[in-house]
Parts: C-alpha cells; structure tokens; sequence
C-alpha cells in the first residue's frame, strides 16, 4: 500500500524528538563522564591537600620542639656565661678573726698587741682584683659604715691563726694580685658582737663588682655606689 502521506508530518516530528533524545542522551553520558573525571580529580587535590596539611602540622610540630630546644640553649648559655662570671669571685676567700688570736708584727720588726678583729682576704684566683675593701655593720640597721684601719700582709703561724706584717693606715687595697692574702684590721670587736654583719667588696679583672658577706654569701652589684 502506498504511505499514508497525511501522516509524514508526524513521522518527522517523531524522528525529531528521536533524535533530540539521542543527543540529550549523549550529552548527559558525556557530563556524566565528565563529572566523573571532576570528581576524580576533586578527589585528588583533597588528598594532595590531606597531605600538605599532615605535612604542615608534622612541620609545625618540629618547629615547637626546635624553638624548645634553643629556648633551652639560650638558658644553658646564659647559666654558663653567669658560671663564668663568678668563677673568679667564687675564688676569693673571706673570714675573719680576733685580733688577739693573730700574730701582728709592728714596724720595728717586733710583736705588737692589737685589739678589735682582722679580717682576712685571700685571692684564689688566676687573675688580679681590685679596690677591695672590708666594712663592718655593727648593729642592725646602723648599715656598713665602721671601715677597716690598717692593712697589711697575711702569712702562716705556728703558734696564731697566721701572721699580720707590714701593716699600712689605710681602708681599701687597689690591687691584690693572684695568691695576695691580706688582714684588714678593724677596732670593732667582732667577737663580743656577734650580730655585727661584715662584707668585702671588689672589683674582678672583668671590671664586675662583688660583695661577699661573713655568710660567705657571693652577690654581683651593679656599682660600688659610695665603698
């Protein structure tokens, strides 16, 4: 039978709509290829990222421990660097006694009786000191003022605590060299008060200054203030 003619217009149609849902089809299979491949690599730059971040707190946590580490250096340093500094202050030896338990030798090249105390000063030290001088508190509060009269050069006794020689009228020494043992005799008797506080100053060959107390107590000044 020959086509039904009347019907070609919806036979175009059909195919039309045949082909548009052919296209959709095929478009919708590439987007949906393409999302796969978006997603894929989506997917891929997390993890990049997941790893720059795992990287990132593994670095920061190294950093943590290396600013512990030097903060811990520093504090080393500044411990050896202040251990240094007192090395030669460590080495300065303070004691004292009664006058009456030292053997003063007078100008003449005899013994002379002497009342009121010596206090003795050694350096130990490798390395000269400075300006060193005794002061005496002699009761609390009234402050370190009673100073020291004569001084002169310590040695060894048989029969005293040491020997007193060449006693000078002065209160302080500009210099004792390395192994210098001096007495510093003061009238204040330091034995009927024993409350009274004594120190010794110096300068060390650093140019720092040191105050050592009866207590043997070493403390750093920042000045010699008036002493």
């Amino acid at each position: 039978m020959p086509p039904a003619w009347g019907d070609i217009p919806t036979w175009i149609s059909a195919i039309a709509t045949i082909g548009l849902l052919t296209g959709a089809i095929i478009t919708a299979r590439y987007a949906i290829k393409a999302f796969g491949e978006q997603s894929k690599e989506v997917r891929h730059q997390a993890s990049i990222l997941k790893i720059q971040s795992d990287q990132l707190e593994e670095q920061r946590k190294i950093n943590v421990l290396q600013a512990s580490d030097l903060e811990e250096s520093l504090k080393e340093r500044v411990r050896l660097r202040q251990v240094a500094e007192r090395e030669q202050a460590d080495a300065v030896a303070f004691q004292w006694w009664p006058a009456s338990q030292v053997l003063v030798m007078g100008s003449a090249g005899g013994t002379v009786r002497v009342a009121g105390s010596v206090l003795a000063v050694r350096n130990e030290s490798r390395r000269r000191i400075v300006n060193v001088t005794c002061r005496i508190e002699p009761s609390e509060g009234a402050g370190l003022t009673a100073v020291t009269e004569q001084i002169g050069t310590l040695g060894q006794s048989s029969s005293h605590r040491a020997m007193l020689s060449g006693l000078a009228v002065t209160e302080a020494i500009s210099l004792m060299r390395p192994g210098a043992w001096l007495g510093f005799l003061v009238s204040f008797d330091l034995e009927a008060h024993p409350d009274a506080r004594l120190a010794v100053r110096f300068t060390d060959d650093s140019a720092r200054h040191w105050q050592i107390d009866q207590d043997l107590h070493l403390q750093q000044l920042d000045n010699r203030g008036d002493w």
